[in-house]
């Protein structure tokens, strides 16, 4: 399944490469799939040709939790939890408290 949608994403994105929902689904699919370095770079992208997109920021911080890349997973979630903060209905709709127990 997850392949499938790979690689049909894989083209969405060369009509439309800036675009962030297809972006996502494809970095969840390559997450899936355990192509984490695939997956990042995907994020990565996505998170400099627009604005930051807490969406992108939570599963590139959990691609870097599980390409065991703490570091980065921890400032990519303070750097989520910051945007989050700032939007009222971001901060509604996330369980956040469970992001601060896993980093403190």
């Amino acid at each position: 399944m997850y392949c499938s949608a790979a690689i049909v994403l894989k083209k969405a994105r060369k009509v439309n490469p800036k675009s962030n929902i297809i972006n996502l689904g494809l970095g969840i699919a390559l997450m899936n799939l355990e192509q984490f370095d695939e997956a990042i770079k995907i994020f990565t992208k996505s998170l400099s040709d627009s604005e930051p997109d807490h969406r992108i920021l939570m599963n590139l911080a959990i691609c870097y939790y599980r390409a065991e890349q703490i570091d980065l997973s921890r400032q990519t979630f303070q750097q989520l939890m910051s945007i989050i903060k700032k939007e009222p209905l971001i901060e509604k709709n996330c369980n956040n408290r469970n992001i601060e127990l896993v980093y403190s």
